[in-house]
C-alpha cells in the first residue's frame, strides 16, 4: 500500500486498505502512520480523512512527528483539524476544561500576567466577540500579550473561518512586534487561500522567511501548486523567489504546474 501511496495511485493503495478489512485483516497503527505520513507529503486531504476515521473507529493514535505534519497539512489546506484532534486527543492543546476557570495550573509563572489570562479566559468560554473587542483596545493602547496567546487567538479564529478576527490578530502582532509562531502562520495561510486573498498569503510567507521560519519542503511546493490551482501564478512565482537559494526540485515542479494551471 505505501507502494501504491508513494506512487500517486491513492485510490488503489484505498482500496487494497478496504479490502484488508473485508477479509478480516484490520490494518494496524503503523500502517495507518505510514499512510498519512505519504498523503501529507503528497497533499491528498480526503486520503487523510479516510485514515483518519478508520483510526477513531480502531483507537489509533498517530506518532506525534506524523500529527505535527498533518496538523500542518489540514491547516495550510484550510480543512478542520477537528477529526484529526478527535483521533488523538492526548496531543490536544485544550488541556483546560470548559468547566474550570483557573489557568494557574498551566501557567504558573507570574510573568504571565492579568491580560493574558483573561484573554485565553474569553477564548476558553468561546466568547470571541469579546476577544476581538478587548484585542483592538489592547492594540490602541499598546498593551503586549505572550506570543503563544496571539498566536492561538489566530489559530482558533482561522479554524471558525473568521478571517476578519483572524487579520486582526495578526495586524495586533505586527504592530506591537509580537513574533507569532509556525502554527499561526499556516492557518492564515489556509484561510487566506480559502478566502482567494492570495496577497496577503504571499505576505505572510515573507513574514515567516524574515522571521526564520520554513514552511518545509512539501508544504512550499504545495502552497505553490494550490496557488497555481487558483490561476495565481504571479502570486506563486513570488512565494518561490522567496524559497531558499537551494530550492528541491518538487518545487520548481510545482511552481511549472501553476503557470500551466493558470493559462
Amino acid at each position: 500500500m505505501d507502494y501504491l501511496a508513494s506512487s500517486g495511485k491513492v485510490k488503489e493503495a484505498l482500496e487494497i486498505f478496504n479490502l484488508m478489512q473485508e477479509a478480516g485483516v484490520q490494518p494496524d497503527k503503523a500502517t495507518c502512520n505510514i499512510l498519512i505520513e505519504i498523503f501529507c507529503r503528497t497533499g491528498e486531504i480526503w486520503a487523510i480523512f479516510e485514515i483518519l476515521k478508520y483510526m477513531n473507529e480502531n483507537f489509533f493514535v498517530l506518532r506525534y512527528s506524523i500529527y505535527q505534519k498533518a496538523l500542518e497539512t489540514l491547516k495550510l489546506a484550510g480543512e478542520s483539524d477537528i477529526l484529526l484532534r478527535q483521533v488523538n486527543r492526548h496531543f490536544s492543546e485544550e488541556h483546560i476544561s470548559k468547566d474550570t476557570d483557573r489557568y494557574d495550573a498551566i501557567f504558573p509563572d507570574n510573568d504571565f500576567n492579568m491580560e493574558n489570562g483573561l484573554v485565553l479566559y474569553l477564548m476558553n468560554k468561546q466568547n470571541l466577540v469579546a476577544v476581538d473587542s478587548l484585542l483592538a483596545d489592547m492594540m490602541d493602547k499598546c498593551v503586549p500579550l505572550e506570543t503563544m496567546v496571539v498566536s492561538r487567538i489566530i489559530e482558533v479564529n482561522s479554524a471558525r473561518h473568521r478571517q476578519s478576527s483572524a487579520l486582526l490578530a495578526y495586524e495586533y502582532s505586527e504592530r506591537l512586534g509580537v513574533n507569532i509562531d509556525r502554527a499561526a502562520y499556516l492557518s492564515l495561510i489556509g484561510l487566506s487561500i480559502r478566502t482567494n486573498y492570495f496577497q496577503k498569503v504571499v505576505e505572510i510567507v515573507e513574514k515567516m522567511v524574515k522571521q526564520g521560519l520554513s514552511l518545509g519542503t512539501h508544504l512550499n511546493s504545495l502552497l505553490i501548486y494550490r496557488l497555481g490551482c487558483n490561476r495565481e501564478a504571479a502570486s506563486a512565482a513570488k512565494v518561490f523567489d522567496l524559497l531558499p537559494e537551494i530550492r528541491e526540485s518538487t518545487a520548481y515542479t510545482a511552481l511549472i504546474d501553476a503557470y500551466f494551471s493558470s493559462d
